[in-house]
């Protein structure tokens, strides 16, 4: 059964400051959802997993859009979202979760903000970022299992730096550097059942990117 949703509801914003270098983009939205269906894992060794039909739930949040640009070279932005998802009724044949469970593998909250610059080396343009993101705990429960079966994922920072040059006007190079900071928390709650999924690991590399035509 496909979960329903009923009544969303959003309300958004955008203006603009400071003769157009600062924009903000905000909306805040709601919906209720019925035939809400959920998925859990139930031995990790074996890859047993459950769908269940627990009941209704309810998701709030709000998101946002920050930019902010003092001089034509450089750009920074603040980006993000929290959420309040948590059943409002369950079935009366599930015994998995309780009215006011978050509901799984959601995130309370998503925080991103970026630096850029723009720049010509040689009379060729290209840019430089640096990235920060934080991604707030996902919890997973299944109360029928045992009130051990709970796990909740840990609050996940990165750092990211990626800088890109178009060579010409049929090629861009360029340099990246992902997870500077080498970040190994659990990004995902299962790290209960042994099923703990970390971010990768501090990583460098090149990009290329050719376009034919």
């Amino acid at each position: 059964m496909i979960p329903r949703a009923s009544g969303p509801t959003s309300w958004g914003a955008k203006s603009s400051f400071a003769e157009g270098r600062l924009t903000a983009d905000t909306s805040v939205f709601w919906s209720n959802y019925s035939d809400y269906q959920t998925f859990g894992i139930t031995n990790a060794a074996t890859g047993e997993n459950f769908i269940a039909d627990v009941g209704s739930a309810r998701i709030k949040g709000v998101e946002w859009d920050l930019t902010y640009r003092p001089v034509e070279q450089w750009r920074f932005d603040v980006r993000g979202d929290y959420l309040n998802a948590r059943f409002t009724e369950i079935n009366a044949v599930s015994s998995d979760y309780a009215v006011g469970d978050p509901l799984d593998l959601v995130p309370r909250y998503q925080l991103t903000t970026s630096a850029q610059y723009d720049y010509l080396w040689r009379g060729k343009s290209g840019f430089a970022r640096l990235d920060y993101s934080q991604k707030g705990p996902e919890t997973s429960r299944n109360r029928s299992i045992g009130p051990w079966y709970y796990g909740e994922s840990d609050i996940i920072h990165t750092l990211n730096f990626n800088t890109m040059l178009s060579w010409s006007e049929n090629l861009q190079v360029g340099f990246f550097a992902q997870n500077l900071t080498n970040e190994q928390g659990f990004a995902n709650p299962y790290n209960y059942i042994a099923a703990g999924v970390r971010p990768r690991p501090r990583t460098f590399g090149v990009n290329f990117s050719v376009s034919l035509h």
